[in-house]
């Protein structure tokens, strides 16, 4: 095995159907370049944690989305799509 050179894309959908992409939090896809070491396995991770005050979210369903990509193609990929889910009431 090789160490693994990739974009990182992370994005949130908000419940309005609005997508989101991490780092910024804005509308613009914006990968993060990161390389892997051969044979690295991600156990799960805690990735976000925010205090929510009432009103300040929209109420429905979000979604999380995280996939590796071919560096520089902007969604050429090279992993699954993981997913997440969560629901605010």
């Amino acid at each position: 095995y090789e160490d693994l050179k990739a974009d990182l894309y992370i994005a949130v959908q908000l419940p309005t159907g609005e997508v989101l992409y991490y780092p910024s939090w804005s509308v613009e896809p914006s990968g993060l370049s990161v390389s892997l070491p051969a044979g690295f396995n991600l156990a799960p991770t805690l990735f976000l944690r925010m205090q929510y005050t009432e009103g300040s979210l929209p109420k429905g369903e979000y979604k999380l989305f995280a996939a590796l990509v071919e560096p520089g193609t902007h969604f050429e990929l090279i992993s699954s799509i993981a997913q997440a889910s969560w629901v605010l009431y």
